[in-house]
């Protein structure tokens, strides 16, 4: 079939788990340097509400190559919109270095098998890294990218390469050299290790020096990051692939760091610093330019609509791209958020904790007490949602009531 793609599009899509918009410059940080990042962002639609609605790496990423909202989401289920590049004669990969997920593509046991031309094992993170790198080119990170920059150079338009990556949830093997670029001369030694920390200290303080020895060896695996991906996008500019080459770069989740009581991930810690996610999106020829989106997104948006630009399914796609959300529903295994333009409230089943968005980006202040009201709509509203969801459902909520858009204020 002839594609249906006139300016020989083509689309690099990074999903990558545990990358924080905490720590990246483009979204405020001003002490890790991320310069790919904040090239990428000055060319980008940079998406500042953008957030995961699914904090269990399988279903979040099921998620995103389907579409789907994780309620909808099932272990074995279709990919339309890979289904419709593949048809419209897109060609297809998936380079991955999910251990679990390589698995099930070998064994047949995933439905995405028959959604890619082309499936990639990335070298593994479990058996990797067992020590830190003594250079960035030795790093897990590297490895990877490097892989990706073997595959890139053959691919012709049209063509999705989708890298989906875990390491910075589980593998940080950056050199030293990287993490005592953020340590003081007064500060303890920093922690050795390669393996991510995830613990629960609830019910005690977690030391602040063992808080900032994990944030300095995760601020070394992000500078890794933007090193290899400086790489990829000048090996794409040299090569002319940038001209008509879409460039996306997404969170699959966070990575908490001390912030409220946990350090690493845990399916029901569903706070701001485990859902929120970075997101850029560079369309080439974008006549807009690159601006900063306030609008409520989530990443399962990000491939279906990439599948409309890259089959001209979509006239006004780049006009729209990513359209708002009126509410955004994430999951755990007992609890449960939902975020409208306003509010974002948790519900443990037993208790709500309500936050004032956008401005308590990272839920410092709940204010529950004083807005119970707010707090029953919410319930109201996440159940309405969730029913719809479920049943993969166009979400209609109806309007919501101005408090809920605009506040109190």
């Amino acid at each position: 079939m002839t594609p249906a793609n006139p300016d020989h599009r083509s689309a690099v899509v990074l999903m990558i788990d545990g990358l924080s918009p905490r720590y990246l410059s483009p979204y405020g940080c001003t002490w890790a340097g991320t310069p790919a990042l904040d090239w990428l962002a000055a060319e980008s639609i940079t998406f500042e509400r953008a957030a995961a609605e699914a904090t269990d790496l399988p279903l979040a990423t099921r998620s995103f190559l389907s579409g789907r909202h994780p309620l909808a989401c099932q272990a074995n289920e279709a990919y339309p919109a890979l289904a419709g590049c593949r048809e419209a004669g897109v060609d297809c990969w998936l380079l991955t270095d999910d251990v679990q997920l390589q698995q099930s593509l070998e064994a047949g046991q995933s439905p995405l098998a028959d959604c890619f031309d082309h499936v990639v094992a990335l070298s593994a993170g479990a058996d990797f890294a067992d020590q830190l790198a003594g250079e960035i080119d030795e790093t897990h990170l590297a490895n990877c990218f490097a892989q990706v920059l073997q595959e890139l150079p053959q691919r012709s338009p049209p063509f999705l390469l989708i890298v989906h990556l875990t390491s910075l949830s589980g593998v940080w093997d950056a050199p030293m050299a990287l993490r005592e670029k953020h340590r003081d001369e007064e500060d303890p030694d920093l922690p050795e290790l390669v393996r991510p920390p995830n613990f629960s200290s609830e019910d005690a303080a977690i030391d602040p020096d063992e808080i900032h020895g994990f944030t300095c060896a995760y601020a070394a695996q992000l500078e890794t990051l933007d090193t290899c991906l400086d790489v990829l996008l000048e090996e794409a500019r040299q090569d002319g692939m940038l001209d008509n080459m879409l460039v996306c770069v997404s969170g699959l989740r966070g990575y908490p760091l001390g912030h409220h009581g946990w350090v690493g991930q845990h399916t029901d810690h569903l706070f701001s610093d485990a859902t929120s996610v970075p997101l850029f999106l560079r369309i080439p020829h974008f006549t807009a330019g690159p601006f900063r989106a306030h609008q409520l997104v989530s990443p399962r948006q990000i491939v279906p609509w990439i599948a409309d630009w890259l089959t001209g399914q979509s006239e006004t796609a780049e006009d729209e791209a990513l359209p708002s959300l009126e509410c955004r529903v994430t999951i755990g295994e007992t609890t449960r958020t939902i975020t409208t333009p306003a509010w974002l409230m948790i519900d443990d089943g037993e208790t709500q904790r309500l936050f004032v968005k956008p401005d308590d980006r990272w839920d410092v202040n709940p204010v529950q007490d004083r807005c119970h009201w707010i707090v029953e709509e919410l319930l109201q509203l996440i159940e309405l949602a969730s029913g719809q969801l479920a049943n993969d459902e166009p979400l209609a909520v109806g309007s919501l009531a101005d408090e809920l858009v605009s506040g109190l204020g």
